[in-house]
């Protein structure tokens, strides 16, 4: 491993003494300090105090397997903020040398620990790829031109060497730092005023492209699917909205009506990216790599047995079943690419998994991580997921560029941690909004197939960000 080591050489004559930096490969022993909290207050609370004073993250688990619904961890004020943008990385505003798509490597190799202290994560780096982050690891078109909401970057992490983990299992909780001891900053006292979710107000939803522009968007896309060119393509819209108040309140209502295994708040400067993402992109942990491809969602019924007749109709579709083992394939292959030779297994394969709202058809990928790759490498392999994006990956997504015209930003990329210790998890960016300078946006997509029905892919867009509209404002969920 690497760490950054300043050095000083004696000066020639009539030179200055000037400081050299250099690398040196070793791994580096953190001490890590913990600071017990008793009666911690809520998550959301807590966040809401600490995003006053600066950039914030919560990684919440609200429901799901216990292997993912385990821990939630916030963090506050980042020690550095990397930002990757097109041809360059910057790391709080200095431009880092080399490939732009291996800056958080780079970063991460200046403090990493080889303490094993049981936990998923005890630092690291923490944000979001934006869904144009691909361009960064495969030769894709760009599009220049921006939803309303404003310019993300391809993607944006802060370092974050302290925070609070909330332990669901043993009901404890937590400070840890392995930098300066900051505990005494956190406002475990405060409370917050008003009803939960209550701070904001969203304006009524203005959707693009409108339906007879994706309709025909949709049938061109066929096209390219009957030529061979792709077996599903994942074509998205965008949904806007005005916003006043408190992105915190709205994720908080969120998180009420769509408690999800991957919950996520996560602020820099006055960007707010927030959502309750069903679904794992890639987590490795202590060198095991696994993907949870979903697809194929039914509602939960009003009584058990309507409950097991939509289940019945999910497992028993051969379309849902077909789409479905595609993505399977394409996860084994996007594992196999950083895993140990003859590891890759499908270790669980279309079943059923209930949460609050709805039920998904979940299969499992998992693999041992080759000993040259790491965690970063991973993520790579496995970006963006073939769910929102299509088969092949790479035609898809030239597909997706030429077609929407319009850059994705946040949606269809990743939220999660590169962690210190090497572990990584990430949620696919999906069920979720973004909000600056007064406006919120959503996107949704639907998979065109060649047998696809335009007006009804159109209708399920539709229907996706209305969803996710009414789940913020408590008026409904997804069904």
């Amino acid at each position: 491993m690497r760490r950054v080591v300043l050095s000083v050489s004696a000066p020639a004559d009539g030179q200055e003494c000037t400081p050299k930096y250099y690398i040196v490969h070793r791994m580096v022993s953190w001490w890590m300090q913990r600071v017990p909290i008793e009666d911690p207050p809520d998550p959301v609370q807590l966040l809401a105090e600490l995003r006053e004073h600066g950039d914030a993250f919560l990684l919440q688990s609200a429901e799901g397997p216990r292997r993912l619904a385990r821990y939630s961890f916030l963090g506050f004020q980042p020690r550095a903020r990397l930002r990757i943008d097109g041809d360059e990385a910057r790391l709080d505003g200095d431009p880092l040398e080399g490939r732009p798509a291996d800056a958080p490597r780079r970063v991460l190799d200046g403090h990493r620990t080889d303490e094993d202290d049981g936990y998923a994560f005890n630092g690291g780096l923490v944000g979001y790829l934006g869904y144009e982050y691909a361009a960064q690891l495969e030769d894709l078109p760009r599009t220049s031109h921006q939803g309303t909401v404003g310019r993300f970057p391809d993607a944006e992490l802060g370092l974050f060497l302290d925070g609070v983990i909330y332990d669901h299992e043993r009901r404890s909780c937590f400070y840890f730092t392995q930098d300066e001891d900051r505990s005494h900053e956190l406002p475990l006292t405060a409370a917050r005023e008003g009803d939960p979710g209550s701070g904001f107000q969203i304006g009524e939803l203005s959707s693009q492209p409108p339906r007879k522009d994706y309709t025909s968007t949709v049938a061109d896309l066929q096209d390219y699917v009957q030529e061979g060119h792709s077996f599903q393509t994942v074509l998205s819209r965008s949904f806007e909205a005005s916003f006043e108040g408190s992105p915190v309140d709205a994720y908080e209502q969120l998180l009420a009506i769509n408690p999800s295994p991957y919950m996520f708040f996560l602020s820099f400067d006055d960007r707010g990216v927030f959502g309750a993402s069903p679904e794992m992109l890639v987590r490795v942990e202590e060198g095991r790599i696994e993907t949870d491809p979903i697809a194929g969602t039914r509602p939960l019924g009003d009584t058990p047995a309507q409950t097991r007749a939509y289940e019945r109709e999910m497992v028993t579709s051969e379309k849902e079943r077909a789409e479905h083992a595609m993505l399977v394939d394409l996860a084994r292959n996007d594992v196999g690419k950083v895993a140990q030779p003859g590891t890759v297994e499908v270790e669980q394969l279309m079943q059923v998994e209930r949460y609050s709202h709805v039920q998904h058809m979940v299969s499992r990928v998992g693999a041992d991580l080759a000993e040259d790759e790491d965690g970063l490498d991973a993520l790579q392999a496995l970006f963006p997921a073939g769910t929102v994006s299509g088969a092949p990956k790479v035609r898809s997504m030239e597909l997706i560029a030429e077609l929407e015209r319009q850059a994705r930003g946040p949606y269809a990329g990743c939220i999660g941690y590169l962690g210190l210790n090497g572990n990584v998890d990430s949620a696919i960016t999906i069920r979720s909004a973004w909000a600056q300078d007064g406006t919120v946006e959503i996107r949704a997509g639907a998979g065109i197939v060649a047998d696809s029905d335009p007006e009804r892919e159109f209708e399920e867009t539709e229907a996706k960000g209305e969803a996710m509209l009414e789940a913020l404002t408590g008026k409904g969920g997804w069904t």
